[in-house]
């Protein structure tokens, strides 16, 4: 519907191995869904990867 931004909240869990911070975590967005994220994060090569999962 043109609207870019989506409003949510979440919950989960991080940890970093080797350098690199990797955080998971549930979303419940203001349209009704569920996403699971899983979030890469290598500060060295300034990458981040985001993965999103639909649940619901």
């Amino acid at each position: 519907m043109g609207n870019d931004i989506a409003i949510g909240n979440f919950s989960g869990r991080w940890e970093v191995i080797d350098g690199t911070v990797t955080m998971r975590h549930v979303v419940a967005l203001n349209d009704g869904t569920f996403n699971l994220d899983i979030v890469t994060f290598r500060p060295v090569d300034r990458e981040l990867i985001i993965k999103a999962y639909v649940l619901k």
